[in-house]
């Protein structure tokens, strides 16, 4: 599990990002490339990831409709391309 310094609980992070079947996803926590879709765990994470204890990793991502992240940030994405990090500090 991750720590956070708190300060870092102030900031607004949000992260937009395309799977590999074109669905549009936003996040507000890093993401990592899996094999069709990306993931808030790193392989690592994903070795010791309890998901009896604590559910489902991913709960955060949320699957956007098409075209959404084209008119938030002035262009599309794809699988190929990084996620869009936009902060917002409080």
């Amino acid at each position: 599990m991750k720590l956070y310094p708190i300060y870092s609980l102030m900031n607004m992070t949000t992260i937009f990002a395309v799977n590999k079947n074109g669905n549009e996803i936003v996040c507000n926590s890093p993401l990592y490339r899996d094999y069709n879709s990306w993931t808030i765990l790193t392989k690592e994470d994903k070795k010791i990831w309890c998901y009896e204890e604590n559910g489902d990793p991913d709960d955060c991502i949320v699957i956007l409709p098409k075209g959404t992240i084209k008119k938030l940030i002035g262009r599309d994405l794809t699988w190929e391309d990084e996620p869009v990090i936009l902060e917002d500090k409080i």
